[in-house]
């Protein structure tokens, strides 16, 4: 054992502890549950609430390569050779997993002689004793305690690891808030190919007609099109700065990979993995099987899983109870054998299994561990009448209720009002009804009572405290956070801002 390791050694074990007691059960011999409402945390005197985790965040910090074994020297012992170049920046999540917890961490070494970005992807699994959350590998011991997890990596390479968590110590946002991404802004409109004027507008897959004469409003200050790299890391910035966790893009399936990979409703997915910033944005996928993109049998959920293992595994997607989550639009057309198919492809690749919610219903015999809502959409094509946007989230707070077996990730819909598309002006849908009171202070008193119900039901939802919004931007359907010439200011985003952080203007 080198000095460096017994110098790191000493450093683990003489991190302070906090203290944790749990109703009763003794200190130190169970993991906190945030479910139990009973429980509390007791940490630097600041008493912790049944939603809020000593431990799971985001962390940030360095990775310092110390040096490597050579057994390459004459004598044929090892040589010690130390490191010359500096730390190297690492970011790292720490979610709840089952009983204990799971730690992933991104570590970013560069770019390689032929410019290649070279990063290493570390999961560790640990549990929480006496205070520390102790998460340890064949190579890896790192110690968490007062939102700093420090530790060492030993082997043919010696490391040491030093993150701070990024939250300020005791604070967590009353709710994980996603907000749905529909990319009908990408791409080029098949409609109106005879009218020279549309065609010149260089119209987007999703536009219509009705959306530039009567709903000019809606347009999102960067215009109606979203298929750059610079508007996406605009909306990354906006998202995160405003309290949004994460962006739950809407995917559609293909049996024919080439017109899989070229639906231009995967281009804002795809420009998010792209963007410089996206380290501020969490992701997953909302797989959008509804009619035109509906799934055929077990094989073709095998194909789909093994299409997302790219995402599944990239560090930025997100976790339930250390899975990475996939909400299924249509849970009809889910499928038994199907979602083992996910679940063993998953497992191949060292996954723990995939966390699956069904909007709006599906069977735990079926393979779905979660529940949810895409949207709630009373009178959808039961003819042109405005309504109040409070029938609205009435509609959606009766559909908050889950179980320990099939947590419920409530949802909420910003707005409604799907008159752009209606008519042949539009998309040639069918006349519904509309909301069109909707008012910031509405809203944030909607996302509000969201957050209390997880608090007055935590064996009900995650333990992520999950709340979906749809969404950010339906511009189409009225349901958009996004700011808009009719919303400059981001009003909507401001109220979020509010409700989540506890920031108040």
């Amino acid at each position: 054992m080198t000095a460096r390791t017994l110098t790191m050694l000493k450093l683990l074990t003489a991190c302070p502890l906090l203290l944790v007691t749990a109703a009763n059960a003794p200190a130190g011999e169970r993991p906190f549950p945030p479910r139990d409402a009973k429980a509390r945390v007791t940490a630097a005197d600041k008493e912790l609430g049944p939603g809020e985790d000593p431990f799971a965040g985001e962390y940030v910090g360095t990775f310092h390569p110390l040096g490597a074994y050579d057994a390459k020297s004459e004598g044929g012992d090892n040589v010690f050779k130390p490191q010359k170049c500096g730390a190297c920046h690492a970011q790292a999540t720490i979610d709840r997993a089952d009983r204990g917890y799971l730690f992933t961490m991104v570590v970013d070494h560069g770019k390689d002689k032929q410019g290649k970005p070279q990063k290493e992807r570390i999961t560790l699994k640990g549990e929480h004793r006496a205070g520390t959350l102790t998460l340890r590998n064949e190579h890896y011991s790192i110690a968490v305690a007062k939102g700093e997890a420090i530790g060492s990596r030993t082997g043919r390479m010696e490391a040491e690891v030093k993150l701070k968590r990024k939250t300020a110590a005791g604070h967590k946002p009353g709710a994980m808030v996603g907000a749905y991404y529909f990319d009908g802004w990408a791409g080029k409109s098949q409609r109106w190919q005879d009218d020279p004027a549309w065609t010149k507008l260089n119209p987007p897959t999703h536009l219509t007609k009705r959306m530039i004469e009567e709903f000019a409003s809606r347009e999102p200050i960067w215009g109606w099109r979203d298929d750059s790299l610079a508007t996406m890391e605009r909306q990354i910035d906006l998202a995160a700065d405003h309290g949004i966790a994460f962006f739950a893009f809407c995917w559609y399936w293909n049996k024919d990979p080439q017109k899989l990979a070229q639906d231009p409703k995967h281009t804002g997915l795809s420009l998010f993995l792209e963007a410089r910033n996206n380290h501020r944005l969490k992701f997953c996928l909302l797989v959008a099987n509804h009619a035109g993109f509906l799934f055929q049998g077990a094989d073709d959920w095998r194909k789909a899983a093994e299409g997302w293992l790219p995402y599944l595994k990239h560090p930025q997607y997100v976790t339930v109870d250390g899975k990475p989550l996939v909400i299924i639009f249509n849970p009809g057309n889910g499928d038994r054998k199907g979602f083992s198919q996910v679940q063993a492809v998953a497992r191949k690749e060292g996954l723990p299994g995939v966390a699956i919610a069904g909007c709006g219903g599906g069977a735990a015999q079926v393979g779905f561990t979660h529940r949810t809502h895409y949207n709630i959409i009373p009178g959808y094509a039961a003819g042109s009448e405005a309504h109040k946007y409070a029938e609205l989230v009435q509609a959606h707070q009766r559909a908050w209720h889950g179980s320990r077996d099939q947590p419920y990730m409530p949802a909420l819909s910003v707005g409604w009002d799907k008159r752009p598309w209606e008519g042949d002006r539009g998309l040639g849908q069918k006349p519904g009804w509309y909301y069109p009171d909707r008012t910031p202070s509405q809203f944030a008193a909607a996302l509000e009572s969201a957050i209390q119900w997880m608090d007055q039901h935590p064996d009900q939802t995650t333990a992520e405290r999950i709340v979906l919004l749809y969404a950010w931007n339906e511009f189409g359907e009225g349901g958009y956070l996004a700011p808009t010439k009719g919303d400059p200011e981001g009003a909507y985003l401001k109220a979020l801002k509010q409700v989540v952080e506890g920031v108040r203007p």
